[in-house]
């Protein structure tokens, strides 16, 4: 569920993703006008702070339309996602997704 708080910001309420089970993002799912930029960040759980050197998931397609989250572990792992439009304007999304 894609809820819109205003101010050029969606959220994605919650879903769920399998470790080691590709977990497909897809920009136009939030944007559907004429983009510039693309770029995808992730946050991972606990053990991404316990050990900052190593990341619990891989991301791939950073600055594409399209990207895979590849979470290596059970846990929660917050999306980010900043879509720059045409005209400049930057809109902002984040999620959880929740792995078991």
């Amino acid at each position: 569920m894609i809820l819109d708080t205003g101010l050029g910001r969606r959220i994605l309420a919650e879903s769920d993703g399998e470790p080691l089970h590709d977990y497909e993002l897809h920009g136009r799912d939030f944007y559907e006008g004429p983009v510039a930029r693309w770029s995808w960040s992730v946050e991972g759980g606990p053990c991404d702070e316990v050990a900052a050197n190593l990341e619990s998931f891989d991301l791939s397609g950073r600055d594409q339309e399209s990207a895979t989250l590849t979470p290596n572990l059970s846990g929660d792992y917050t999306v980010h996602l900043d879509v720059t439009t045409a005209n400049g304007t930057v809109l902002e999304c984040d999620w959880v997704v929740h792995v078991r």
